[in-house]
């Protein structure tokens, strides 16, 4: 039985790890395209397709803007992960809108992670968290890039330094570098105890 489950552990992640290349592999093809807004669609593209692959049917994924009920809208957002059986019959991906209450995840791809892309991604994230919705309507939320300026620092001490609340409140759940790892924000009493209710940060290079 043991040797059963490492085999299926070991082909899991070959396949993920196929996955994984496959986006890396596309984007450094993508370097050829000398049109900027064709360049940054083609490598949120990249990531949606490899998304619909491996997600299970009920989520769908695509991009666009998020709308409330009181007709309130996000900024455009570069990945957008929802519920299909959350919302109205009416609703199809080429419209472009979305239902908050069906969000699940949202991506902001960037070609390189710097200061000034993250600046971008949380006043996007803060308005995104802004719309009207049910409290207990959850909406995680990732910046993804597939390079990064920094030499020596991380993506996670890099953004505290911009940001010294993100230590315990942050609209940034999931950071995610390439080249330099990843880092999400989650809270402990999932994890450790049900007797606290504090979010951290954790993550790997």
């Amino acid at each position: 039985m043991k040797e059963i489950a490492k085999t299926s552990n070991e082909l899991i992640n070959d396949l993920l790890n196929e996955k994984i290349s496959k986006i890396v592999e596309r984007f450094e093809k993508s370097k050829k395209i000398h049109h900027n807004p064709t360049k940054g669609t083609t490598r949120e593209t990249i990531i949606i397709e490899v998304l619909k692959e491996v997600l299970p049917n009920w989520v769908g994924v695509s991009s666009g803007i998020a709308i409330d009920r009181s007709g309130k809208q996000s900024p455009q957002l570069d990945i957008v992960l929802y519920n299909k059986n959350s919302i109205p019959t009416f609703f199809d991906e080429a419209l472009g809108f979305f239902p908050v209450e069906s969000l699940i995840y949202v991506i902001e791809v960037k070609s390189i992670i710097n200061s000034e892309e993250i600046n971008d991604a949380v006043n996007k994230f803060k308005k995104l968290l802004e719309l009207k919705r049910k409290p207990k309507n959850y909406i995680n939320t990732a910046l993804f890039g597939y390079e990064s300026d920094l030499k020596q620092q991380s993506e996670l001490e890099r953004i505290i330094t911009h940001y010294p609340n993100f230590t315990c409140e942050s609209n940034i759940n999931d950071i995610v570098s390439v080249k330099k790892g990843e880092y999400f924000f989650y809270k402990e009493n999932y994890i450790k105890t049900i007797q606290t209710d504090r979010k951290t940060w954790s993550g790997f290079v």
